[in-house]
């Protein structure tokens, strides 16, 4: 049987050692089922989407090491992105950023906060686990017996002196940053992307490249029909959209809509993959990011 890859990211030394610590208990909870990768971070300057292909290959699920320091991160927030877009679309948690020195949820900022975070404690760690189980198609209760076990033991240590180093780290934390700085970061990986799939496009014919609407084509009225008609379709009730905020790049035909919502986390990623499949169309120009709280 095939080892499944499982990607784990990281940017800036303290990090990396939690990167290890999740490295070693996957393959003690899952034996020769999972092959760990463990991310190389390199120079801005050097990274090309060949490398990122070459390191990503055959990825099936990922964890993002997340700290207040390097949240922001530009190889951290790219590397998550690439990640997510070869992944398959479907409602399991495959990327899963791991905040390791956050009180909540609330306290992370920028593109990370589109994925299904869990915090840096027994029962995160053993929901990603149970979340990698699914995606094996393995028996979840099995491996999350083994991970109880192996949390006792050995890992609830090796998690603290790990989190610990992070906290004692003196690495810089960022103040928070402005949304357009943000948008800014997507438009470069877009970019980054859309370079990289140009010459595939161009194989194909001019019959198949399918340019975006410009930005100005984007309609609100058309974006909050298409939320009423998913909250009918699903019942709920559409109080549960708190606000819509829509920021735009001043150089680019690019938004990021950020949907706030009391929806469940689960229902707010299903909502998220819904607009960002109907508005295909503008993909490449508009985000969409549904919050759950």
């Amino acid at each position: 049987m095939t080892a499944t890859k499982v990607f784990i990211s990281w940017s800036g030394s303290p990090s990396l050692v939690v990167a290890r610590v999740w490295a070693a208990l996957l393959r003690d909870v899952f034996d020769d089922s999972v092959d760990c990768f463990i991310s190389d971070e390199m120079e801005a300057g050097v990274i090309s989407m060949a490398q990122i292909r070459a390191n990503l290959d055959g990825a099936k699920f990922a964890i993002i090491v997340t700290t207040r320091a390097n949240q922001n991160a530009k190889w951290l927030n790219f590397e998550a992105g690439v990640v997510s877009r070869q992944l398959p679309d479907d409602e399991m948690p495959r990327v899963v950023p791991c905040l390791v020195d956050f009180d909540a949820m609330k306290e992370v900022t920028g593109p990370l906060t589109m994925f299904q975070m869990k915090m840096l404690t027994e029962k995160g760690v053993e929901e990603t686990v149970r979340s990698l189980a699914s995606v094996l198609g393995a028996a979840t209760n099995v491996h999350t017996k083994r991970f109880g076990l192996l949390w006792d033991t050995e890992y609830k240590e090796a998690f603290e002196k790990a989190a610990a180093v992070v906290k004692n780290s003196k690495d810089p934390i960022p103040d928070p940053r402005p949304e357009k700085d943000i948008l800014a970061e997507v438009l470069e990986g877009v970019r980054r992307l859309q370079a990289g799939q140009s010459q595939n496009s161009m194989s194909r014919g001019p019959a198949a490249q399918n340019p975006p609407l410009p930005l100005r084509d984007f309609s609100r009225a058309r974006m909050d029909h298409a939320i009423h008609r998913w909250l009918v379709k699903n019942k709920f009730d559409p109080s549960h959209i708190v606000e819509i905020d829509q920021v735009n790049h001043p150089d680019d035909d690019l938004s990021l809509v950020t949907v706030k919502t009391t929806l469940p986390v689960n229902a707010a990623n299903a909502l998220e993959n819904s607009l960002n499949s109907a508005f295909g169309d503008i993909s490449s120009t508009v985000f969409f990011n549904c919050e759950s709280g």
